[in-house]
Order: structure tokens, then sequence, then C-alpha cells
């Protein structure tokens, strides 16, 4: 990751283990390194499809956001498993962002696509059990999601940003 500070290189490692916090870390590298921004779909009505996962799964939310700050700071090429991965057969051009949630353990799987090098755009909230995704329909959903998506880029998405409040 390139960051600076006044031209000396930052120690991503070494401010992680002192800030004892994913909080301030995020915070200082928004401010001194180039992120990864992370989109959001958004319906025609204009609701964020974030703030259903929030009304419906608190937890799956909240550990989503721990997720989002793990990863945010990373370059694309540094988006691995066991944390992100890239998706194939009829969601193939996708990726998925993987993690549990705390409450009930089940496999989360927001699924979304970089755009550039800089952006990555979730468009779905799924979960896998037994290999498979829930809805099944999460693939279709995801193709058509991103025509929409890549022809208003911002209409149909906004800006995550973890010091905000949920649009």
């Amino acid at each position: 990751m390139v960051c600076s500070i006044e031209r000396r290189p930052l120690n991503i490692a070494l401010l992680r283990y002192q800030s004892n916090g994913v909080r301030f870390v995020s915070l200082l590298l928004s401010h001194y390194c180039d992120m990864i921004q992370i989109r959001i779909y958004r319906t025609e009505a204009g609701r964020s499809i974030l703030s259903d996962l929030q009304r419906d799964d608190p937890d799956a939310a909240a550990a989503l956001e721990t997720a989002l700050k793990y990863l945010q700071p990373l370059e694309r090429k540094d988006w691995v498993r066991p944390d992100y991965g890239v998706m194939k057969k009829d969601c193939k051009g996708f990726g998925e962002i993987r993690f549990k949630s705390n409450r009930n353990k089940v496999n989360q799987r927001p699924i979304g696509f970089f755009y550039g090098n800089s952006e990555f755009i979730i468009l779905i909230f799924a979960i896998e059990k037994d290999r498979k995704l829930i809805p099944s329909t999460a693939c279709q959903t995801v193709v058509a999601r991103k025509r929409l998506v890549l022809r208003d880029k911002e209409r149909y998405s906004h800006e995550w940003s973890a010091d905000k409040d949920e649009e």
C-alpha cells in the first residue's frame, strides 16, 4: 500500500497493533492512503440495500462493517481468501466478501464487482448454505444490477463510509 506522512512510509501493521482498533487505522489511512472506495447498491426508489440489512440482520450489518474496514485500505491485489473470493460459473466476473455474522454463524456473502481498481460496488447481500447461494437468483440479480450501475453509478449506488450513518 502506498501511504506516507511527510514522505515517511507508514508501518500499517505496527499502527494496527499500537492503536488497538480498526477504526483508528481506517481513519488514519483514509487521510494518507489511496483506499478502495466502497459503494452500495441503491434501488430505483433510492433505498440502500444496506439499510435493509441493518434492519433485518443488525449482527450481519455489524460484521460487514468490520470486514469492509479491514478490506478497504488494502490494494485490489490484496483482496484474497479467506476474506474475499472471486466467483465462478453464473457469477463469473463478480466477487464475494466472505464472513460470518456473530449471532447465527451464517456464511454471509455480499456480492459485487470492482469498477476499475479503486472502487468495489456491492450489489446484493446473499448467504451461503450447503455451498449454495441464497437467494438462488443472486447471480442473475447481480448481472442485472451491474448493468444499471454502469448506466448511472450515482443513481444506483452510494458511497459507504464507516464514519457516517447509512443513507
